[in-house]
């Protein structure tokens, strides 16, 4: 049975703020969402699910790859 492990995103305003619960440094110029999924992706992650967190401009996106 695969493994797997799991990225946590959360996107506050356009940018990616949190990564695994970790702020990043200076967010607010880091990659744009899209860029950031490109960039994952290359790395062998899979977008598994955003939501939008209700009346403002965030939400999380899941990410996952297989182990070993």
């Amino acid at each position: 049975m695969p493994k797997w492990e799991y990225l946590w995103v959360n996107e506050v305003s356009g940018q990616i703020k949190y990564v695994n619960h970790v702020e990043q440094r200076d967010w607010k110029r880091g990659p744009r969402p899209a860029e950031f999924l490109n960039q994952m992706g290359q790395q062998g992650w899979e977008l598994v699910m955003y939501a939008p967190f209700a009346g403002s401009a965030a939400g999380i996106a899941v990410l996952k790859r297989q182990v070993g």
